[in-house]
């Protein structure tokens, strides 16, 4: 599985050593409803979604812009559209549901699995338990500031649902956070443009090359990743 680079940058909150580190055995709590389990499927479909995204960028970046962003609204990706011309309400209309989805079914496994929903993601992201345990106590302080500032992050999302923070709060902190980021890419591509078009020209003229390379890369980091959460 790709890494978010927002969880990345999250992490770096968890760094204080005065921070106390959660004992291993965490209880699960209750056991979710059956429906529940219907977010664990989708989170797994978006993650491939995301994959799969990554690896046929240098392809859809200038046939199908939207279907990219649909797939995964990665920073680099808004970029890769913004650069092909999308339209900006289709920018603003695609973008926004892709990473609304994502945090709410995070927020949702969050609310309905609690700490095993942490593990599964610790698992699948090789994030440190102790980093994990670290940014769980940083989330009780500056929840007003995660949520928005790392708008896309699936660990700050599902930490949202495991507080529970109320969902309309999640939700108005989750649009700020969605349409400042949005904003900020097309003003920062528009400032960028030539460059930007550059990069687009020779992914698109090297693309299968890229594809193959970046299937490489996915695979790899996933296996990885799992080797990591798992020791």
């Amino acid at each position: 599985m790709e890494a978010d680079p927002t969880d990345d940058a999250a992490l770096e909150l968890a760094t204080d050593p005065t921070v106390e580190v959660l004992p291993e055995d965490v209880p699960a709590g209750p056991a979710p409803p059956r429906a529940a389990w219907a977010l664990l499927v989708a989170w797994v479909g978006l993650v491939a979604a995301a994959n799969v995204g990554t690896i046929v960028s240098p392809s859809l970046q200038k046939s199908h812009p939207a279907l990219l962003l649909a797939l995964s609204s990665r920073n680099r990706h808004l970029l890769m559209a913004i650069g092909n011309d999308i339209s900006p309400l289709t920018y603003a209309i695609v973008a926004t549901l892709r990473v609304a989805l994502a945090a709410f079914v995070c927020y949702g496994l969050g609310r309905a699995f609690g700490p095993r929903a942490l593990r599964w993601l610790r698992l699948a992201t090789g994030t440190p338990k102790a980093s994990l345990d670290k940014m769980e106590q940083s989330f009780e302080l500056i929840s007003w500031f995660l949520v928005p500032f790392f708008v896309g992050s699936n660990i700050i999302a599902l930490l949202a649902g495991q507080r529970p923070l109320p969902v309309k709060r999640f939700a108005g902190l989750l649009a700020i956070g969605i349409a400042g980021r949005l904003v900020l890419f097309w003003v920062l591509a528009d400032r960028l443009r030539g460059p930007l078009n550059a990069f687009v020209r020779f992914t698109s003229r090297f693309q299968y090359p890229l594809m193959a390379v970046l299937l490489v890369w996915v695979v790899g980091s996933t296996l990885y990743r799992f080797k990591r959460g798992g020791d």
